[in-house]
Formats: structure tokens, C-alpha cells, sequence
């Protein structure tokens, strides 16, 4: 039988561990932003977010469990390029992340953190993806868990729209994302960076990164639907509006890989669409197979 003078943990050993841990974190770790993810859109079917938007932001100090480099299998080239999977482990104290962020209403469980936030860190300016949260290591301790084991890998951005007010995080998707081009006609006023415009007709929206006045070409991000020729697009902040007189989705210059024109291109000798079926020879012979 167990010694009944000593126990396992009391609540005032469990938060002299904590408050340890906390000031270890303060000394050795660094500060990060956590961002919780909002789906915007899911699919029913598959249970997977096709949109997702991260309009918040908590700076808390983490420590990295990796401190002798990222894990992972590094930078690969594959026949798609170059593709970089860092992976590393952030750990954080359970009491500072409920205190700081739990009361964030994007949070699909306000009890720890979710998989699919985000940690931006930015000593690396590297934005995290969580794909694991253990909350067992160390194994109980004092009859208590006083950490939360983040492990994470460099995103694979894919049009996640980061709208969190810090604009080192804010302008990655003009690094990483997919850019359109609307050339404007009528109409004054200029655009204003990062701000959101709005079709009048369609409802479709982006986030301005450039306003080309002598050209009248605007240059947006994080699109949303599909802008309709003829219909007036206006700045939520700036307040101006222009008549959108056209875009070609083929023509993305942001990416160094996109190759959707010469595709395009490419695809029209092999398929001739004035045939009755471009696709095969069956339905043309004018004989039914049963």
C-alpha cells in the first residue's frame, strides 16, 4: 500500500509547478502568434474545411522543442518543384494558453488548442500548421499536466485568407497566394492597400495589393466567387468605386509555377471541341452497343 504521508500532487505543489514552468517559458522561449482558424466553408460530405480565415491574433511565448533544428523531411524536389516539410514541436503552459486565448469564439474546442490553427513564428517568419495537440507529456506529473505539446509543419498555403491586423502575417498571401488582375474603366478614386473590394452584381470579394491608376488594373488576393464584366466593384474602406471591365484567370503572374496558360494552350490542339464528342469516338458511329 502507498505511504499516506506523501501524496501525489496537492494544488498548492501542482501550481508552484506551473508557475516554474510559466517562468521557464518567459526565460527560454520566444514569442509566437497563435491563430485560431474559422471555417468559412465546409464540406458536409468529407467533413474537410474548403475555406478557412484567421482574423485573430494571440502572442504567447512558446518553447521549441526542437532547439537544434526543424524535424521533418526538409526541402524536397519533387517533379511539382521544390517543396519544403519543416515540422516542429511547440510547447506552451496549458494556463497561459486558457487564460490568453480559450476565450477566442473561433476555437472548434475552447479546452485546448485545435488541430488546422496556426503558430506564426516569427524568428523564421514561418507559419505553422498544427496537426497534433498532446496533452499527456509530461505523464502526469504531480497529478497534473501543465503542458500542451504542439506539433506542427510549414503550411501549404491554399487560399486561407489571414485577415489578423499583424501585417507581417497579413501580406503572406501575396507571397505565397494566387493574384487577379481586373482592369477597371469608369470611375475616381484610388484603392487602398490590404483593403477588401466587393462586386455589386456577383458579391465576389479579394483583398487589394495593388492599385495600377495610369492602367486602372487592380491587382487582388483571397478571392472569393466570381466578378461578373459590367458590375461595379467598390473599397470597403476607401470607398471608391470602378466599373470592372475585364480579368483573364489565365494570366497569374504571382506564382513562379503556375502554368494554367500554356495548359490552356497546350489542350487546344489535343482536343477539338467542334466535334459532337471531343472525348471519344463512341455516340459519333451512329450504331448503340448493348
Amino acid at each position: 500500500m502507498k505511504n499516506v504521508y506523501f501524496t501525489f500532487g496537492t494544488k498548492s505543489e501542482q501550481r508552484l509547478y506551473e508557475d516554474l514552468i510559466i517562468e521557464s517559458l518567459k526565460i527560454y522561449g520566444m514569442d509566437v502568434y497563435y491563430l485560431p482558424r474559422e471555417i468559412v466553408k465546409e464540406d458536409e460530405i468529407f467533413e474537410e474545411d474548403i475555406l478557412s480565415k484567421f482574423d485573430e491574433n494571440y502572442m504567447i511565448e512558446m518553447y521549441l522543442g526542437t532547439y537544434d533544428g526543424f524535424e521533418g523531411d526538409g526541402s524536397l524536389f519533387t517533379k511539382f518543384g521544390v517543396r519544403i516539410s519543416d515540422e516542429a514541436t511547440f510547447i506552451v503552459s496549458k494556463r497561459r494558453w486558457e487564460d490568453l486565448v480559450s476565450s477566442s469564439y473561433n476555437l472548434v474546442s475552447s479546452h485546448r488548442p485545435n488541430e488546422g490553427d496556426l503558430i506564426y513564428f516569427p524568428l523564421t517568419k514561418g507559419l505553422f500548421q498544427i496537426k497534433f495537440v498532446e496533452h499527456e507529456i509530461p505523464f502526469w506529473q504531480l497529478a497534473n499536466v501543465a503542458t500542451y505539446q504542439l506539433r506542427a509543419e510549414l503550411i501549404e498555403y491554399s487560399q486561407e485568407r489571414l485577415e489578423t491586423g499583424v501585417e507581417e502575417i497579413d501580406l503572406i498571401p501575396e507571397e505565397a497566394g494566387i493574384s487577379l488582375k481586373l482592369i477597371m474603366t469608369t470611375g475616381s478614386g484610388d484603392f487602398e492597400r490590404l483593403e477588401e473590394v466587393t462586386g455589386g452584381t456577383s458579391g465576389a470579394t479579394g483583398k487589394v495589393v495593388a492599385w495600377n491608376a495610369p492602367t486602372k488594373t487592380l491587382e487582388i488576393i483571397d478571392v472569393t466567387g466570381k466578378f461578373l464584366p459590367n458590375e461595379t466593384i467598390t473599397g470597403s474602406w476607401s470607398g471608391v468605386s470602378r466599373v470592372l471591365s475585364t480579368y483573364n484567370t489565365l494570366d497569374i503572374d504571382l506564382l513562379d509555377y503556375a502554368e494554367n496558360k500554356p495548359i490552356e494552350i497546350a489542350s487546344d490542339a489535343i482536343l477539338d471541341f467542334s466535334e459532337g464528342n471531343p472525348f471519344g469516338e463512341f455516340g459519333d458511329m451512329g450504331v448503340f452497343w448493348c
